[in-house]
């Protein structure tokens, strides 16, 4: 991936994008909670999903968590993660993908759903159902 100016861009600031575009789409799905607004969001949780993806990506070299097995108490201490950031972002983009997909069932049911060319890399409700 390349930004501007033209060089390879770090995982750091992969990550420090892809949650700031997260924390857009929430806001836009708050926005809409808030406002009491008759919209679809599938779409949002859909690119929600894709942020998260894409911050997991950034992680996947990350290390095992290792016990301090200095003393046996400390195996299983609450100081050593369990669960890796990778593996937690990976379940969150899974769950906000089966968000966008009960949202878009919803949708559909309701008869309000409208397949929008999104732009970008999404393909409208077609890729949300695959």
């Amino acid at each position: 991936s390349y930004g501007y100016p033209m060089r390879e861009m770090t995982n750091v600031h992969r990550r420090r994008l892809a949650r700031e575009s997260k924390s857009y789409f929430e806001a836009a799905i708050d926005f809409a909670a808030n406002r009491k607004l008759d919209e679809n969001v599938h779409d949002l949780y859909f690119m929600i999903g894709k942020c998260e993806e894409k911050i997991a990506k950034t992680l996947s070299g990350e290390a095992f968590p290792q016990p301090n097995v200095e003393t046996e108490r400390d195996v299983g201490n609450e100081s050593c993660p369990t669960v890796r950031e990778y593996e937690r972002m990976l379940q969150s983009a899974l769950e906000s993908y089966a968000t966008a997909h009960r949202e878009m069932k919803k949708a559909e049911r309701g008869g309000s759903l409208a397949d929008f060319q999104q732009g970008g890399s999404s393909h409208g409700f077609a890729e949300i159902t695959y």
